[in-house]
């Protein structure tokens, strides 16, 4: 897991780095999981199907439930372990359809 520690960090703040890059602040990730899918959120239709992957997706993804229903979303992630991330959020994520 040290080469995975080293591309998926969290500091001693709580912010989320994935690959060097700030993923997001310790203080109101959602908010900053918002601002990264503006863009995607505001021109996504009701036929649209969104393909979330990666790892945590935590954030983002109840960020993408804002605007998209439980049924435009895919969730590919490459482990049952990343899976782990989105379970820290707790029970209230819907049914999604998984992938790997």
């Amino acid at each position: 897991m040290k080469e995975r520690d080293e591309f998926f960090r969290i500091d001693e703040t709580g912010a989320c780095f994935l690959a060097g890059r700030l993923l997001h602040p310790a203080l109101d990730p959602l908010e900053a999981a918002r601002k990264d899918l503006a863009v995607l959120l505001n021109s996504a239709r009701p036929e649209d199907t969104v393909v979330m992957a990666g790892a945590g997706l935590g954030w983002h993804l109840k960020a993408a439930l804002e605007g998209l229903s439980p049924e435009q979303i895919i969730v590919c992630q490459a482990t049952d372990h990343d899976k782990m991330w989105l379970d820290c959020l707790g029970p209230d994520l819907p049914p999604l359809a998984w992938v790997r």
